[in-house]
């Protein structure tokens, strides 16, 4: 941003490059969105002044409007624009939504932390990992203790539950010393109990720690805000 706003002075360094590479295109719709644009139009408006070309690469993994992203970046739509669709995907994706009402904003928020908590034990009781994306990060902590204190009080039919969640930290070496270094709003005790948070708030050796563990399987739960959807590469069964 700073090379392609400067006119002069930096105008030899613009010269050296041949490729600009925009990770996570699809942040042209965030806050930070008007800095990808006016990089965009600098750089074609130099490359239209000084006639040397720059190469201009788009990358994103949730980018619906690919096409007219596309032609943002002025790519040929015919040769430049590659859209690999769930076909491509090794492992077949299932989605499905979830539908739940209320006239009552208190009553619908435990609506939907119960019907989350029963997803979560169904996708536990088959052996395998969940991420549960929420939209704030007080949120992270709320929903992780909701499904500790609910795994721990079972209703009428659930049985052993609470040892689904249990933290396997027979996955990972020392890794019973790690969760004793979490810090973060009583994380330790989630930790221990197979539950993480993860969020922008947290300091980054605590989500360091959160990755480490949910990677290596010692925790099966993840409650995380959008963060943890760029840039960072943890598999999971269910989301």
């Amino acid at each position: 941003d700073v090379v392609t706003r400067k006119s002069v002075g930096d105008v030899q360094l613009l010269d050296l490059v041949r490729l600009i590479i925009l990770d996570e295109v699809h942040l042209l719709q965030s806050d930070r969105g008007h800095v990808i644009e006016t990089i965009v139009a600098r750089t074609i408006r130099y490359v239209e002044s000084a006639q040397k070309c720059i190469r201009l690469i788009g990358l994103s993994a949730t980018l619906p409007n690919y096409v007219d992203v596309a032609k943002f970046l002025r790519v040929d739509l015919y040769k430049g624009l590659f859209a690999f669709d769930e076909r491509f995907r090794p492992v077949p994706l299932k989605k499905s939504f979830i539908g739940c009402r209320g006239h009552n904003r208190i009553q619908l928020n435990k609506d939907m932390d119960e019907i989350t908590f029963k997803k979560v034990k169904d996708v536990l009781t088959n052996g395998d990992q969940v991420m549960v994306f929420v939209h704030s990060r007080n949120a992270t902590v709320s929903l992780a203790n909701f499904i500790l204190e609910r795994a721990k009080t079972p209703q009428q039919g659930e049985t052993n539950i609470s040892t689904l969640f249990q933290a396997d930290f027979n996955k990972m070496s020392q890794s019973e010393k790690i969760v004793n270094r979490a810090k973060y709003r009583n994380l330790s005790r989630l930790l221990e109990n197979g539950i993480g948070v993860h969020n922008a708030g947290m300091p980054r050796p605590e989500r360091n720690i959160v990755e480490k563990l949910f990677h290596s399987g010692v925790i099966k739960v993840l409650v995380s805000t959008s963060t943890l959807a760029w840039g960072v590469n943890l598999p999971a069964h269910a989301v």
